[in-house]
């Protein structure tokens, strides 16, 4: 037998695993009848809640009075939150400059008694060994 004697269909079952009662049953879908598909896009809002409304100068003068695990688990909150702490000058200065010191202040558990304030200017005085600028 040459090959035109054999339809697409034929050739397709035969080349196939599957029995002729599943293929009967395939739905055919050409380019004209097949579905478009927009991928689903929203808008992604990331929000801080209620201190979306104050004024990023008083939430970041706010941020200072927090300590350092207050500023990890409010980074962890929305992309928004993690946004706030790393534009915290204070925040930004403590984690390039003496980001070596968290592991060492964690054991000796001050990150969780002083404000990131009163941190960064323990350790940028000129009485810090750590910071040296």
């Amino acid at each position: 037998m040459t090959e035109s004697n054999f339809s697409d269909d034929d050739i397709f079952l035969h080349l196939s695993c599957r029995p002729r009662h599943i293929l009967d049953n395939v739905i055919p879908v050409d380019e004209s009848t097949k579905p478009t598909f927009t991928p689903f896009q929203r808008e992604c809002r990331s929000s801080l809640g209620q201190l979306d409304k104050l004024p990023l100068e008083i939430l970041h003068e706010s941020l200072g009075y927090l300590h350092l695990q207050s500023l990890s688990r409010l980074s962890r909150v929305s992309l928004r939150g993690k946004a706030v702490v790393e534009s915290l000058r204070e925040h930004g200065n403590i984690v390039s400059a003496a980001g070596h010191t968290f592991e060492i202040l964690n054991r000796a558990r001050i990150l969780g008694l002083h404000s990131v304030t009163t941190l960064h200017a323990a350790l940028c005085s000129e009485r810090s060994i750590s910071c040296g600028a």
